[in-house]
């Protein structure tokens, strides 16, 4: 049986991951029906809106957050800039 977005995302460890998962997974959706929203993603993953937000900002700033070893120091590092 095919591995689900949701069952990847629960088991993978790695921030960096996890946010590219989000990001793959909403982008994927938003693609196959414009009305997709990310309370959607947020809902099919359950995890809070909040959670996918940071995710699809981690994910799209990995090349400048490359030196971070944890999520929190990556969005802190995020936050200053």
């Amino acid at each position: 049986m095919p591995i689900t977005f949701r069952e990847k995302f629960l088991s993978e460890k790695d921030w960096r991951k996890r946010a590219f998962l989000v990001l793959t997974l909403h982008v994927k959706k938003k693609l196959a029906d414009k009305k997709w929203r990310m309370i959607d993603t947020a809902k099919y993953l359950k995890i809070s809106k909040t959670i996918v937000l940071q995710e699809i900002h981690l994910a799209n700033a990995l090349d400048e957050l490359n030196g971070c070893k944890t999520r929190y120091e990556a969005l802190k590092k995020l936050t200053k800039h």
